[in-house]
Parts: structure tokens; sequence; C-alpha cells
């Protein structure tokens, strides 16, 4: 749970690893959150996480990757999203002020989508 103190302020926001399964929260924060981190996000996380990641429409930095070396630790199915379909959707919402896409860990990418 997130303040309401905090809200006006956040900006950077840290998930990593945990059992999030609804982003729909970050909304409020669509016009400041500018770094957000999901890096080995739970197997709940469907592509229910796109029109939210495609609204958020200050994000700088979006590490999405993940490392199966560590799956002992957390699901063996690290997302079950279509990572072409985010890309895709990425690419159309024109977040201009996004930098810096992390998607390493993701397999079966297409390459037309990285263009």
């Amino acid at each position: 749970i997130i303040t309401q103190d905090l809200q006006q302020w956040l900006e950077y926001l840290d998930i990593s690893g945990t059992k999030v399964s609804d982003l729909s929260p970050l909304l409020r924060w669509k016009d400041k959150l500018k770094f957000l981190y999901l890096f080995n996000m739970r197997s709940s996380l469907n592509d229910d996480i796109v029109p939210v990641l495609c609204n958020l429409t200050k994000l700088r930095h979006l590490d999405i990757s993940c490392d199966i070396s560590t799956r002992l630790f957390v699901d063996v199915n690290l997302s079950v999203f279509d990572i072409n379909f985010l890309l895709d959707e990425l690419s159309a919402a024109m977040l201009d002020d996004l930098k810096y896409l992390d998607i390493s860990g993701k397999n079966q990418i297409k390459q037309e989508c990285l263009m």
C-alpha cells in the first residue's frame, strides 16, 4: 500500500520478484512514474499489463526482464503475457520518454517487433 503522501512524489517503483498480479493501480501515477522495475515477476502477470504500461506516459525506464537461472526461487513460467504484443503496443503508444527497455531473458521475440 502506498500512502497518499507518497503518491504525489512517486517516480521510481521496483516491485521485482513480488507476487503483484494487478498493475492497474499504477495508473494513478501515469503522469509521474518514470522508472518501473518488474524483473522476475510472477506468472500471474498476463496481457492485462499491456494497456497499463502503455498508459504510463512519463515512463523512461522499464525493466520486464527475467533470469531463468533463478527459477528455483520464483515461478518457472515467469511471465505468461505475450512479449511481442507488448512491444507492438509500446511502439503504438508512442511513449516518447521511454529510453530504456530491458526484455532480457524473454523468449520468442519476433525481430519485426524490435524495429
